[in-house]
């Protein structure tokens, strides 16, 4: 193999579709949600993930001049090809065009844009170990089997998933199933069905029910969605011989901040907001400072651990939005580094995670350089 391609992962993105089920004239992957066109959002996780080295988007002829506008926006490079006549022949058009660059490929639908950075690394470490990575969620409703009008059979939901996107091969793998699909003339429903019809196993990833596709204008116009609004505050003291970490950044300075974990004011505070919305008590029972299996611990790690519990309550986390009170050291030449960790800790997208930063004009023990504290408000959403 081509050492400059080995292990390099490429996306296609398919924004080909149409909007017949939307009742709009409009490529419903160029509405616009949260102020991005759908397949703008979806893009976003995967540019977030950092592990995607080439980029195809498979668009209608007619839609380029649309298409490249957005996605010029983002400052990413990319290709962008004609879509086909079904979705199979837009998948392979976008494959040949990144043939011979990437090693492994990840195909997703624009139309899904709830997609997280989390299942983009999952799937990249599946992708990696085993050559394949299909995103799918459990089956919740009871699901029969009929003939005409007439149940027949009832299936076991425990054997039983919901597949989604991103579905993630080998490139060399997924040619070779296009290939096999058209000369057995099979048309098939999505990227796995034509690996399974090569006899190879496809690895399952767990996704989530957040990343569903936007099918018709009642998925845009969700109303059965309730906000939860939590709010966390932290303080720390200033401490000799101490590391000053901060948002998961270790800035350079003469002192650190005391704790029982690595201190990290600004992670403590976006947790005690996440389990405030959620009603999950705090960080202090959470991870008390009497267990000693969290003494010096990376609170990025509790922060990941703390987000796992509100997604197991049914919590999806709309945004974050911080304020550090500190007069030294100066914290803006950190605050990106700071939102990225953040969000990649949460699984989500760093424009999802906001970042300042203010004096308090020496007022105060924050002004008199005797500590630092922070302040969190977070939005979550529970259907």
């Amino acid at each position: 193999m081509n050492q400059s391609v080995s292990g390099k992962i490429g996306l296609v993105l398919l924004a080909a579709g149409s909007g017949k089920r939307m009742n709009t004239d409009k490529n419903k992957v160029l509405l616009p949600i949260g102020g991005k066109p759908l397949f703008i959002r979806a893009l976003d996780a995967f540019v977030q993930s950092g592990v995607i080295s080439d980029y195809v988007i498979v668009c209608r002829p007619e839609e380029e001049t649309d298409i490249r506008d957005a996605a010029d926006q983002t400052g990413i490079s990319y290709v962008l090809v004609h879509g086909g006549k079904e979705r199979q022949d837009s998948v392979y058009n976008g494959l040949k065009a990144i043939e011979g660059r990437c090693e492994y490929v990840m195909v997703h639908d624009g139309a899904r844009p709830f997609v997280s950075v989390r299942i983009v690394h999952d799937c990249a470490d599946s992708l990696r170990k085993y050559g394949s990575a299909v995103s799918g969620v459990a089956v919740h409703d009871t699901v029969k089997r009929k003939n005409g009008e007439i149940i027949v059979e009832t299936l076991d939901r425990d054997h039983l998933v919901s597949i989604q996107t991103p579905q993630c091969f080998r490139l060399d793998i997924l040619l070779n199933a296009h290939a096999r699909a058209q000369a057995d003339d099979l048309l098939g429903t999505d990227e796995s069905m034509l690996v399974e019809h090569l006899g190879l196993p496809v690895r399952l990833v767990n996704g989530s029910h957040k990343n569903r596709k936007i099918t018709t204008m009642a998925d845009l116009n969700d109303r059965h969605l309730t906000p939860y609004i939590g709010h966390g505050m932290d303080v720390h003291a200033f401490a000799e011989d101490r590391n000053l970490i901060i948002g998961g950044v270790n800035i350079p300075y003469h002192k650190g901040l005391l704790g029982h974990s690595d201190a990290d004011v600004l992670a403590h505070a976006v947790m005690d907001a996440l389990l405030g919305a959620s009603g999950a008590s705090d960080i202090g029972q959470l991870f008390p400072d009497s267990d000693a299996k969290y003494k010096d611990a990376d609170s990025l790690k509790l922060l990941e651990i703390t987000t796992e519990k509100i997604r197991e309550s049914g919590f999806e986390i709309q945004n974050i939005d911080c304020t550090l009170a500190v007069q030294q050291p100066k914290i803006a030449p950190y605050i990106q580094s700071m939102r990225s960790n953040l969000a990649e800790s949460m699984g989500i997208s760093t424009d999802q995670v906001n970042v300042k930063a203010t004096t308090t004009e020496h007022l105060g023990f924050t002004g008199r350089g005797e500590g630092i504290a922070a302040f969190a408000v977070c939005l979550l959403v529970r259907a």
